[in-house]
């Protein structure tokens, strides 16, 4: 076997393994310490977002912010590939995220709290979903979609960055962290999707 293939297998694992660790630590964390974790910080009103640079910062999880870093990332650069695999892994996120918010019709957990305090049952405030992270999973998409091509010191950037807005949806009383966790592997999984997906037409 060819020392490229192997390298790649071999990458594969470690990204399934990782994948696996998040979903279990999810399912966990959904039947552990989510309530117990996330609750009391709302009710602290402990809300980092209304500083400006951690909302500047929180703004590199929305969907919108990361097409536009792409498109103009691709004018200066002209990476054609790595840019139609950070929009594919975007796409795949989309179509992941978005039946699974509906279907599992979890409430924040700001609005699962004014349920509590209302007595209104949690169904009255599933406008407004939560499981899982549609940002957490995004950006960990468009990270793992550009990581074979950035240098090692930008990719490890790239990762923290990724937890970081992560760990700042659970802070903010926006998410659970089995919400993030789930959203954190299902990003994995797309962006890596997404470099096969891209590797495949372009040797069509």
């Amino acid at each position: 076997m060819l020392p490229a293939i192997q390298a790649i297998r071999r990458t594969d694992k470690v990204l399934f393994g990782v994948v696996l660790v998040l979903a279990t630590g999810s399912l966990l964390s959904c039947f552990g310490f989510d309530h117990g974790v996330v609750l009391p910080l709302v009710r602290a009103r402990a809300d980092l977002s209304v500083g400006p640079w951690v909302k500047a910062f929180s703004l590199l999880g929305k969907t919108w912010l990361q097409i536009w870093l792409l498109l103009v990332w691709f004018l200066f650069s002209h990476r054609r590939r790595d840019v139609l695999a950070g929009l594919l892994a975007l796409v795949l996120v989309g179509a992941i995220v978005n039946p699974l918010k509906v279907t599992v019709a979890r409430p924040r957990p700001y609005t699962a709290l004014k349920a509590q305090e209302t007595g209104q049952p949690d169904r009255d405030f599933t406008h407004n979903l939560s499981f899982p992270s549609g940002d957490t999973a995004s950006v960990f998409a468009v990270t793992l979609a550009l990581l074979p091509v950035v240098a090692r010191p930008l990719g490890w950037l790239f990762l923290g960055c990724s937890a970081a807005i992560g760990c700042l949806r659970v802070i903010v009383g926006a998410h659970y962290p089995s919400d993030v966790l789930a959203g954190a592997a299902i990003g994995i999984l797309a962006g890596w999707l997404a470099i096969r997906l891209v590797d495949k037409w372009e040797r069509a």
